[in-house]
């Protein structure tokens, strides 16, 4: 893997040298940018934990697990002129080497509308439109992670910008139709839609708000004739449906969010919070969606979800400092909760309600490095009758992390 990735580090490395050296004219708009960051991470969490970085838990008679790594390795290319844009990234981590965006963008001179193709990440929400190394968090919310694992996907997207000083100034309509299984090849007929409208109020220099609105229509086909579709019925037990192989089953988000940013005599400070609520086609044992380019043969068990986070974070006047608080919620199945957890029902950690809370610092010694700390306190629902959720698990976590960014 480290010959891949020194080989990929001398290919872009000569991109950008090549990129320094062209002559153009002084009214050319054609630049050509070369950038990336590098993470690396300890982190250390209870037995139950799940980290980020290192191998999966041992066999080790612990009650914690400590791993270093290499939690990510970007590097970029950007190409572009006056009227559009070509954007490729890769990661090059502990994994290996893999695709994150490539996608050709064409807009007017004014960007009032724009036309994009190829991968990258979905319109829905504001977290998942921002970049890993901008979040503020250790890693995404519940409902990134699980209605949308990998982030990317693969399609088309028509933006709308309304210009400033008209009735339209701060707003934003993004439409996309996507494959719907990630970056994987696409292997079935239908296309997600995705919807996400904002806009931003700019009251003065020190204060802006911004409100938006998304909604996620998708699908999950069934195979064959060996894979089931399942949801909640009576006595709250899953029960089979008449969906048969062939058939769609229905994928359907909805999402508001909010962020309030004011600078004041002690910094600047952020307020954001999302929620989501919908229908989630998954596997039995798990709230995540199908992410490989595949045909989905194994049995689709559908739940009813709601999932929020809430973020406040403070750069601290005069200082590099910043404090961060996130209190991130998910309710995998909305119809069955406490005591009416039952494995004899079907249910698994699938269908329970999860919570973390997490308080963390970072620290900018100098404009290119990022120190980042945080502690991760996650609660767990429990039920007597579920067998896999009978007591909360020992999964807290703490990271430390250095980012480099050029």
């Amino acid at each position: 893997m480290m010959k891949k990735i020194l080989i990929l580090g001398l290919c872009m490395c000569s991109l950008a040298a090549f990129a320094q050296q062209l002559i153009l004219p002084k009214d050319s708009s054609f630049y050509l940018k070369f950038s990336g960051y590098v993470q690396s991470q300890l982190s250390v969490g209870g037995k139950d934990a799940t980290l980020n970085v290192g191998a999966a838990k041992s066999n080790e008679d612990a009650d914690y697990i400590l791993r270093m790594g290499l939690r990510r390795a970007r590097l970029k290319l950007t190409t572009g002129t006056a009227y559009g844009m070509l954007n490729v990234e890769v990661n090059a981590a502990e994994s290996g080497v893999s695709l994150l965006d490539a996608y050709l963008r064409v807009h007017t001179k004014d960007q009032m509308f724009m036309l994009q193709v190829g991968v990258w990440g979905r319109n829905f929400g504001f977290e998942l439109n921002n970049p890993s190394v901008s979040i503020e968090t250790m890693e995404r919310s519940f409902v990134g992670d699980y209605m949308f694992p990998g982030l990317k996907d693969v399609g088309a997207k028509f933006v709308f910008s309304g210009k400033k000083n008209t009735a339209f100034s701060g707003f934003k309509a993004e439409l996309a139709a996507l494959n719907g299984n990630g970056i994987g090849k696409d292997c079935d007929n239908a296309k997600d839609i995705v919807l996400h409208l904002t806009n931003k109020w700019q009251f003065n220099d020190k204060t802006s708000l911004n409100v938006g609105a998304s909604y996620y229509e998708g699908f999950v086909l069934l195979a064959n004739d060996t894979a089931k579709h399942y949801k909640i019925g009576a006595n709250d037990a899953f029960e089979q449906t008449s969906t048969k192989a062939g058939h769609y089953v229905s994928r359907r988000y909805v999402g508001m969010e909010t962020q309030l940013v004011n600078k004041n005599k002690w910094g600047r400070t952020q307020f954001r919070m999302e929620v989501s609520t919908g229908v989630q086609p998954s596997e039995h044992g798990s709230n995540e969606s199908l992410k490989s380019g595949k045909k989905y043969e194994k049995h689709l068990y559908s739940r009813n979800y709601l999932g929020g986070h809430a973020w406040l974070i403070h750069d601290i006047a005069t200082t590099k400092l910043s404090l961060v608080c996130r209190y991130d919620y998910f309710d995998g199945n909305l119809k069955v909760s406490g005591n009416e957890l039952s494995t004899a029902k079907g249910h698994t950690y699938a269908d329970t309600q999860r919570t973390a809370v997490e308080a963390g610092v970072m620290w900018r010694p100098f404009a290119n490095t990022l120190v980042h700390a945080a502690y991760i306190f996650n609660f767990n629902e429990t039920s007597p009758t579920l067998v896999d959720a009978t007591k909360d698990r020992n999964d807290d976590v703490f990271s430390l992390r250095l980012t480099y960014r050029f």
